[in-house]
């Protein structure tokens, strides 16, 4: 019996040293690879994926199909461009909207109302109501037949802001009449300064200055000016009056745009400021 144990234990060892012999070299020789080598040995065979499997050409054009935002990036590319001249359509017509609140000059709006307190209901209701006074940005009204027994709040509109020059009643000698005033939106412009206001027996006026929320960069501000020239006035002695207005308040800042809008009657503002239209 002792001679089969002995041979069973030799076999043991040699088994353990011959395996221990193969789990060294084995170690030794073992070497790593990447999917991008392994692939790169037999480039026909490229599509196969990580477990051995085949993948047809088709399943593998589906797979690398780019996303939808690439695909619509590549047919925009792709696409031809648009003819120039079209300006139809609601993404147009939304920019106009968008841009009511940001023109390169306002919108004025010039009436002469001839006894503004009895029309404020009026003035409201289509300040409301009609698109044409709703876009508006400022309002120049004459003859509002105002004093100082009428205040602001009864004749502005909700979110406007109202500058005004009543008629002087001891240099016209009269009780009613006359009368000009801007009503401008707060939308527009809230920064509004009176530069100059006066009232005579030829000239009612009054020239304030805006500096809206947006204004293009060749223009520092906006003088807007109201007139009223009564009929029976000196429309020589008014003009040139008008123009040493209009000449200071240029000279004083050159950059500024001048807007001149009133009730003349017979007078040519031409004759003294050609350069207006």
């Amino acid at each position: 019996m002792a001679p089969i144990y002995g041979d069973v234990l030799c076999r043991a060892l040699v088994i353990c040293v011959v395996f221990s012999l193969f789990w060294t070299n084995a170690n030794g020789l073992y070497v790593k690879y990447s999917r991008e080598e392994l692939l790169s040995l037999d480039p026909e065979h490229s599509h196969v994926d990580h477990v051995g499997i085949s993948i047809s050409s088709t399943i593998f054009a589906r797979l690398t199909k780019p996303t939808n935002s690439q695909d619509n990036t590549q047919q925009a590319g792709n696409r031809a461009k648009r003819k120039r001249g079209r300006r139809a359509g609601l993404l147009v017509k939304s920019r106009r909207v968008n841009n009511i609140k940001r023109p390169p000059l306002p919108t004025l709006l010039l009436s002469n109302v001839n006894r503004l307190f009895n029309k404020t209901d009026e003035l409201f209701s289509r300040l409301q109501s009609q698109k044409d006074f709703r876009n508006c940005h400022a309002l120049c009204l004459t003859e509002t037949w105002l004093n100082n027994s009428h205040l602001d709040g009864l004749v502005k509109p909700p979110g406007f802001s109202i500058f005004r020059q009543d008629r002087d009643k001891i240099t016209k000698g009269k009780q009613e009449g006359g009368g000009v005033c801007f009503i401008i939106l707060d939308k527009w412009c809230t920064n509004v300064k009176v530069i100059s206001s006066g009232c005579n027996k030829n000239l009612e006026h009054l020239t304030i200055k805006c500096r809206p929320f947006y204004l293009p960069r060749e223009f520092s501000s906006l003088t807007l000016t109201a007139v009223y020239i009564h009929p029976a006035a000196d429309t020589k002695e008014a003009l040139d009056h008008l123009r040493d207005i209009v000449s200071n308040s240029e000279n004083k800042d050159p950059d500024t745009h001048s807007i001149i809008c009133g009730d003349f009657n017979q007078a040519n503002l031409k004759t003294v400021l050609p350069n207006f239209y």
